[in-house]
Order: C-alpha cells, then structure tokens, then sequence
C-alpha cells in the first residue's frame, strides 16, 4: 500500500514494484493536491501503470459527481477486460 502523502519521503526506486493497474482520482480544491501530483508524477517516471483523474475544482468528496464515478467505473472495467485478453 503507498500513499501519496509519502511522494516525499519514498524514492523514485519503490513506485517501480507498483505493477498492477493504479487509479488516481483527486480533486484541485483538495488540501493536499500538490502531494498527489508529485505522487504520480514519481510513480509515472518510475514507469507505473498510473491513471490519474485531476478534477478541477472538486474537493475530497465526489459522491454528487456521477460522472466521475462513471469514468472510475470504465477505467476499472477495462481493466478487467484487458485481464482476460491475456
């Protein structure tokens, strides 16, 4: 488990063992947006499998935001799809 907050404190060498698909969905009006972008930003240079859903203006908490859940929802069904293609 690694959590954004940490982008500081891990060196670029561990976001290369996250192999596995990874979503990141996080709005702009979040308090620790700037952690969350050096997060994926690490993880993609170390050549992570990151998704990253910048909203802009969200906060926290997106449960009025369908579309939002939709995407994620997309995002995980094809993955799952590309699963039994292998």
């Amino acid at each position: 488990y690694l959590y954004h907050a940490d982008a500081f404190l891990k060196p670029a060498v561990n976001y290369s063992k996250i192999r596995s698909p990874f979503l990141v969905v996080k709005g702009t009006a979040d308090s620790d947006i700037e952690s969350c972008d050096q997060f994926v930003q690490k993880a993609m240079e170390a050549g992570a499998p990151i998704t990253y859903f910048r909203i802009e203006g969200m906060d926290h908490w997106f449960r009025k935001r369908t579309d939002i859940i939709d995407q994620s929802f997309c995002w995980l069904q094809q993955q799952l799809i590309g699963l039994q293609n292998e």
